[in-house]
C-alpha cells in the first residue's frame, strides 16, 4: 500500500516538473540557454528572405568584390577589355563575304566565259567604273537631267536603247521600281564602254579631276578598255555632279583579289599563276589569323592573373595570423580570403568565354580558308589548264 502511494506521488512530481518546465520554455520573458539562442539566430537568418534583384544592388556588390579583389582586379578589367574588344573586331570582320563571297565565283566564270575580262577585273577592284543603284543620289532629277536631252545628257540618252530610254522619261515623271532602276544602269553601264561616248570640247573650263586629265592626256586608240570605261565613269561624274555620286572605295575580298590576279596574268603559265595566287590567299588568311591569336594570351593570363591574386591573399592570410597570434576571430581573415577568392572568380569569368570565342574564330576561319581554296582552285584550273583535245 505504502509502495503504491510512493510510487503515485513520483509520478505526480514527475508530471509536475514536466509542467512546469513547459510553462517556462513557452513564457514570453524565458531565455533559452545561450547555444539554443544561438543555434535559433542561425536558423532565423538562414530562413530569411533574399532581396529581390535590382541594377543597385548589382553594381554595390561589383564595388565590393572590386575592393575585395585589390590591384589584380585592374590587370584582369584591362585583360578583358581588349578581349571583349578583338571578339567584336572578329564578329563584324570574319565574315564570308570578307573572304569568299556568295556568288562571286559564278558571276566571275559568267564574265570569263563571256571574253568580258574588263568586265570581270572591274567586279574584283577597289574601285569600280560601273554604276549601281546606290550610287545615283537622286534618281527623279537624274532621269529628268537624261530626259531633257541636252548637251552631255543628249549624248548619253542616244546611246541608250529604246526601252531604257522610255524607263528615263517614266523616271523623270514618277517613282521608279528597283528592277526599272537596275535596267537603266545595265544600259548605261553598257555605254561607258564606248570610246566616242563624250567629247572632251564638252568638258573644257570643269574641273576634272587629276585621274581624268591624264586619261585624256592619251590617245582614245592607246587606251585599253577598262581605261575607257574608267574615264567615261569620271566623265559622266563631272557631268552630273549632284546626281551621281563619285566611285567609292570598297573592300575587296580575297577571292576577288585572287580572280583579278588570274585575269591580269592569264596569258601566264598556270603553275606560275598558281603559285602567286596562293601566296595571295595565304597573305589574307594569315592576317585573319594573326587578328584572332591576341585572344589566346588573355584566355591564359586571366586565370594566371587570378591565381596570383589568390596566393596574394593567402600570404595576406597567413600575415594577419602571425601577427595576431590566435586564429579564433574569423573577421580577422575574411578581407584577405576574400581578395583570394574574387580574384580567381574573375579570372575564371574573363578566360572561359574568351577561350571558347578564340576556338569558334579559328573553326570559322579555317572553315572560310577551305572554302576559298576550293573555289579559287575551280576556276583556276577551269579557266588556264589546257582541256582535253584542245589545240
Amino acid at each position: 500500500m505504502r509502495r503504491t502511494s510512493l510510487r503515485k506521488l513520483s509520478f505526480a512530481l514527475l508530471a509536475a516538473l514536466w509542467l512546469a518546465g513547459g510553462a517556462w520554455a513557452a513564457e514570453p520573458g524565458g531565455e533559452p540557454p545561450p547555444e539554443k539562442a544561438k543555434s535559433a539566430e542561425a536558423k532565423k537568418a538562414a530562413e530569411k528572405p533574399k532581396e529581390p534583384f535590382t541594377i543597385k544592388a548589382a553594381i554595390e556588390d561589383l564595388k565590393r568584390q572590386w575592393e575585395a579583389g585589390g590591384a589584380t582586379m585592374y590587370a584582369i578589367l584591362f585583360l578583358s577589355i581588349a578581349g571583349v574588344a578583338f571578339i567584336l573586331e572578329r564578329s563584324f570582320r570574319l565574315r564570308r563575304r570578307a573572304i569568299a563571297p556568295e556568288g562571286l565565283s559564278a558571276r566571275a566564270d559568267k564574265l570569263w566565259r563571256q571574253g568580258r575580262y574588263d568586265e570581270l577585273e572591274a567586279l574584283c577592284s577597289r574601285t569600280s567604273p560601273f554604276l549601281a543603284v546606290g550610287d545615283v543620289l537622286d534618281w527623279p532629277a537624274f532621269c529628268a537631267a537624261l530626259a531633257a536631252g541636252r548637251g552631255v545628257a543628249a549624248r548619253l540618252l542616244a546611246h541608250l536603247p529604246e526601252e531604257a530610254r522610255g524607263l528615263v522619261e517614266a523616271g523623270a515623271n514618277g517613282e521608279l521600281k528597283d528592277s526599272q532602276k537596275g535596267a537603266i544602269l545595265k544600259a548605261v553601264n553598257r555605254t561607258l564602254r564606248d570610246p566616242e561616248l563624250f567629247r572632251v570640247e564638252d568638258f573644257l573650263g570643269s574641273a576634272l579631276p587629276s585621274e581624268a586629265n591624264d586619261l585624256l592626256a592619251k590617245d582614245r586608240e592607246d587606251l585599253s578598255p577598262g581605261e575607257v570605261q574608267t574615264l567615261n565613269r569620271l566623265l559622266l561624274n563631272a557631268a552630273f555632279p549632284a546626281e551621281v555620286a563619285g566611285r567609292a572605295r570598297r573592300r575587296v575580298s580575297t577571292l576577288g583579289k585572287v580572280i583579278a590576279f588570274i585575269v591580269r596574268h592569264r596569258g601566264n603559265p598556270i603553275n606560275d599563276v598558281s603559285a602567286a595566287v596562293g601566296d595571295i590567299a595565304s597573305r589574307d588568311i594569315g592576317r585573319h589569323m594573326m587578328l584572332l591569336y591576341p585572344l589566346a594570351p588573355v584566355a591564359v593570363i586571366s586565370p594566371l592573373l587570378g591565381l596570383f591574386g589568390t596566393v596574394v591573399g593567402m600570404i595576406e592570410a597567413f600575415e594577419v595570423v602571425a601577427t595576431a597570434g590566435v586564429m579564433g576571430d574569423p573577421s580577422l581573415l575574411a578581407s584577405s580570403i576574400s581578395k583570394a577568392l574574387v580574384t580567381t572568380a574573375w579570372g575564371l569569368i574573363v578566360a572561359m568565354p574568351t577561350l571558347f570565342f578564340y576556338h569558334l574564330f579559328k573553326l570559322r576561319t579555317n572553315a572560310l580558308a577551305k572554302l576559298l581554296e576550293e573555289e579559287g582552285s575551280t576556276l583556276l584550273t577551269e579557266w588556264l589548264m589546257k582541256k582535253e583535245g584542245a589545240a
